[in-house]
């Protein structure tokens, strides 16, 4: 028998469009007012390689966040620097060479764990499901599984990570 989650399970948040992230890796769906626009709910469970320290997880959140919301960053940054620099051409020179550092660093600190970080997606339609269903399920309740299990020593929780890890390739 298994303790309770602190979390509601992963297929609850899918269905609810809520994002999660674990020390095994993270949940992404497509929010529920995108979902209704789109006409189509998309679902992405990432595992991390086994062991991937905090600062890593914490590091490739920021990328992830940099790839969804490249520009309403852009477009904030301009705003401030414009109005800090004095114009618009000088800030938006400026805010591009900044996010550009910012985001070559966290690219180039993140490139092999993001590379061997591994993926299941699936889509709900109306006209039914597609991807990966039937084993974003089956990861998504092993996950569910491993997360229920807070006596689990570190050895423990790694070894059941990584045989997760294996399985979302």
């Amino acid at each position: 028998m298994t303790a309770k989650m602190k979390r509601p399970p992963l297929g609850t948040l899918t269905e609810k469009g809520i994002g999660f992230r674990s020390s095994w890796g993270r949940l992404d769906t497509t929010p529920p007012q995108f979902a209704k626009m789109l006409g189509a709910r998309d679902a992405t469970i990432f595992v991390y390689p086994p062991g991937t320290p905090k600062r890593m997880r914490s590091l490739l959140a920021l990328r992830q966040l940099w790839t969804t919301w490249t520009g309403a960053i852009i477009a904030t940054t301009l705003i401030i620097l414009a109005a800090i620099t004095g114009g618009l051409w000088p800030g938006t020179i400026f805010a591009l060479a900044a996010l550009t550092g910012v985001w070559a660093i966290v690219a180039a600190a993140t490139g092999k764990t993001h590379q061997r970080t591994r993926y299941v997606r699936a889509r709900a339609t109306p006209s039914g499901p597609a991807g990966e269903v039937e084993r974003f399920e089956q990861i998504a309740f092993q996950l569910d599984e491993l997360d229920s299990q807070p006596e689990l020593t570190a050895v423990e929780h790694e070894l059941l990570w990584g045989h997760i890890y294996d399985q979302a390739h």
